[in-house]
This record gives C-alpha cells, structure tokens and sequence, in this order.
C-alpha cells in the first residue's frame, strides 16, 4: 500500500482551518486521493474529543461525517504485532511514548503509508516516513 495515514493532530488542526494542516492534508490528497487512511486510534481518539466537548451531538455529526469521507485502516494482526515490535524497542531504548501513537505508528508502517503529524517524538520511532514536521 503507499499513501498516507494521518494523525489525530492534523485533523483537529485542519478542522480548525489551521493553514499549515490544510496545506499537508490537502497536499496528500492531491498526490494520492484514494490513499489518505485514518487510523482506527485516531478515531478514538477523535471520538473521545466529542464526548469530553459540551456539543457533543454536534461535534459527533461533524466528526463521524468528516472522517468517513477517508477510508479507515482498521487493527489488524499484523498492527497488533508491529505495535508489539515498536514498542519493545522504543521501551528497550528508554522512549516512552503515548500508546496511542505507537499503535497509530504502527498501523503506518506497517500498511506501508507516510504518518502525516506534527508531533516530533514519531520521528523516534524505527521504520516510520513522518511528513509534516521538521525532520
């Protein structure tokens, strides 16, 4: 698979119009539009987002609508043993990470895609294309 996942950072951003996030999402869209996934732990955490916000129906509309407009890459055996693998050498290494980005990390990797994110402790992990940061 080639193509892109994207982080949960980057959607808020681009929810909220944020240039710099417009401009990566849209930018992976015009390269490869069938293939920008949104991983199932970015779901929940958007998921979480809505039910701690005050608009809750709201936000969930909005939310649900806007991330099945991409295809979801669910957990997969697979996932689940390069989570596994990432996480051993992130631990055996001193790095610790939140677990939700590792399985986000790894659902990227191990389908291959790009992580699109802002968030700079990705780029410690093995293995894993990061756009959208310095790096």
């Amino acid at each position: 698979m080639s193509g892109s996942a994207v982080d949960t950072n980057v959607l808020i951003r681009y929810l909220s119009n944020e240039t710099t996030a417009v401009e990566l999402l849209h930018g992976a869209l015009r390269e490869t539009p069938d293939d920008v996934f949104v991983p199932m732990a970015v779901v929940g955490e958007m998921l979480y987002g809505v039910e701690r916000s005050r608009r809750k129906l709201e936000n969930y509309v909005h939310y649900t609508d806007f991330l099945m407009s991409f295809p979801l890459l669910p957990v997969t055996k697979e996932i689940a043993c390069c989570y596994a693998e990432t996480k051993s050498r992130l631990v055996t290494k001193g790095i610790n990470l939140p677990e939700n980005d590792i399985w986000i990390a790894a659902s990227a990797i191990q389908s291959g895609l790009t992580l699109l994110t802002f968030d700079q402790h990705f780029t410690l992990i093995e293995n894993l294309e990061v756009k959208g940061i310095d790096v």
